[in-house]
């Protein structure tokens, strides 16, 4: 083999070298940017609408209690039934279902005795108000809690695979990079190799031989 034929070889080896690992590496970004997209994004999206909507709810309560209005109470309800479908929504995410069945227990264990205590001070129900709001308070600070450290979490989680796709991008250029330049300097001295004393064009090993020994 040719020092020619050796420094294609080498350079063809390093650059097929390179493309194996570009590819695996444009596969694991495929991968984790198909999980942001459908999992990391839509799960902080929704814990978003979560938060936005519970506070809805806790303003519609307290303004039950300041008019003294049932049609507060009423709209309090309505945003109930939507934090109810947006955990729903959230169950179809994969890997949320069970969280998004806590949340729900959770919230459902709220506004139960929300609605009554609301209930209880504009006089629509009857019963012990000092009571329903100190559940209350127990089972807000609890939902909050897990809104707030799930809130924490898919942030964390989200930004992360922000970093890891950049970092991901950014090898594969440095590789191709690399993987090109090392095809530019084996074109660059295949020139210089025809002038090397141990190399002759055009005259190959068995024909140097039969040279030698006529």
């Amino acid at each position: 083999m040719t020092i020619k034929q050796k420094i294609w070889n080498i350079t063809i080896l390093i650059f097929a070298i390179g493309m194996i690992v570009v590819y695996t590496i444009s596969s694991d970004t495929y991968i984790l940017l198909q999980r942001t997209e459908y999992v990391h994004y839509p799960y902080l999206s929704k814990i978003q609408e979560l938060s936005n909507r519970l506070n809805g709810i806790q303003g519609g309560l307290l303004d039950a209690l300041d008019s003294h209005s049932e049609t507060s109470i009423n709209r309090a309800r309505e945003n109930a039934g939507s934090f109810r479908k947006i955990t729903l929504d959230m169950a179809a995410i994969v890997g949320k279902n069970e969280i998004s069945k806590e949340i729900l227990v959770q919230f459902n264990e709220y506004f139960v005795v929300a609605e009554s205590a609301a209930s209880i001070i504009i006089g629509i129900k009857k019963g012990d108000v000092r009571s329903e709001m100190g559940r209350m308070t127990v089972s807000l600070n609890k939902l909050n809690d897990t809104l707030q450290r799930e809130h924490l979490k898919a942030t964390q989680t989200f930004e992360q695979s922000l970093v890891e796709s950049r970092k991901h991008v950014q090898e594969m250029l440095v590789i191709s990079l690399l993987s090109a330049l090392a095809v530019f300097l084996a074109w660059s001295l295949l020139p210089v190799v025809s002038f090397l004393p141990f190399y002759k064009p055009g005259i190959s090993e068995d024909r140097r031989k039969k040279n030698l020994s006529g």
